[in-house]
C-alpha cells in the first residue's frame, strides 16, 4: 500500500493500493494545494496503514457511539 503523508504533521493525505511508487500521490497532493516539498509518498505495511487510518478518522461522537 502506498500513502502520501504531510511531512510536518505525519498526517495521511491519500492512499492507493500497490507497492511501486509512481509519484501519482505527490502529484495529487500538489494539485490539491500542498507544496511538493511538504509531502512524501512511501510504501507502508498494512499495520502502519491501519495506524495512519485510525489517526486520520475524526473521533466518534456521542451519537455514533449510541448507534
Amino acid at each position: 500500500m502506498r500513502v502520501c503523508i504531510e511531512r510536518s504533521s505525519g498526517r495521511m493525505i491519500e492512499s492507493q493500493s500497490g507497492v511501486a511508487p509512481h509519484g501519482t500521490l505527490v502529484a495529487n497532493a500538489v494539485s490539491a494545494g500542498y507544496a511538493e516539498a511538504d509531502v512524501e509518498e512511501k510504501v507502508v505495511t498494512q499495520d502502519a496503514f491501519d495506524v495512519l487510518w485510525a489517526a486520520a478518522r475524526p473521533p466518534a461522537t456521542y451519537a455514533d457511539n449510541r448507534r
